[in-house]
């Protein structure tokens, strides 16, 4: 495990884990991987990570559950990537309030379905086996707007490497709460979900 991360996280990894949640330590991959290509892990005008991580995010995900069976039986469809290079307004390039400051360009992988020689967006799947939860991490890249792009996010990557859509439940700010009261809300209690993949900045 990274020594980078606080003693507190460690504590509660090692608490989840001994209630039968599988943890996926992200610090200790980023580490390993931040200086192996050029394309950063995180903005450097915005508060979140780039879109290289949220590549890297999906694959080690997916690495993790490829051996649960139910896999098998979901109909798959294949996605197809193109990069594009995307310039975006950053929170931290707002806070900086110098509209002088040239924009951060990013390097984006969008995943998409190919329809003709146009990329379209991933079509949202609710009755997905796989539900994503957590916060802004869980929308960058992936409903556009203020989160920069669409099909470039960690949703899109998880679709991309799965073969079908996840089910997004997520919020702007805090994804400890809100994202759960969505769930309730839908008062379906979970039905034909096979898996939760719970995701969010460790401040949470």
């Amino acid at each position: 495990m990274s020594s980078r991360i606080g003693r507190h996280h460690l504590e509660f990894y090692e608490i989840l884990k001994k209630e039968g949640v599988q943890v996926l330590d992200l610090a200790s991959i980023f580490l390993e991987h931040r200086l192996t290509e050029d394309v950063p892990l995180y903005c450097k005008q915005d508060t979140h990570w780039s879109g290289r991580a949220c590549a890297l995010t999906a694959q080690h995900i997916v690495k993790h559950i490829s051996d649960r069976q139910w896999l098998g039986d979901v109909q798959k469809q294949e996605y197809q990537t193109e990069k594009r290079t995307v310039e975006i307004t950053g929170d931290l390039w707002r806070m900086m309030d110098n509209t002088n400051l040239p924009k951060e360009k990013l390097q984006l992988t969008i995943v998409g379905e190919r329809i003709g020689e146009m990329l379209s967006p991933i079509k949202q799947w609710r009755e997905s086996p796989v539900v994503l939860l957590g916060d802004s991490h869980d929308l960058v890249f992936h409903i556009g707007g203020d989160m920069h792009a669409v099909g470039a996010g960690l949703a899109d990557h998880l679709a991309h490497q799965l073969g079908f859509p996840v089910d997004v439940v997520a919020s702007r700010g805090s994804g400890a709460t809100p994202s759960r009261l969505t769930l309730f809300r839908r008062r379906d209690n979970m039905k034909g979900k096979k898996l939760g993949i719970w995701c969010l900045s460790v401040r949470e």
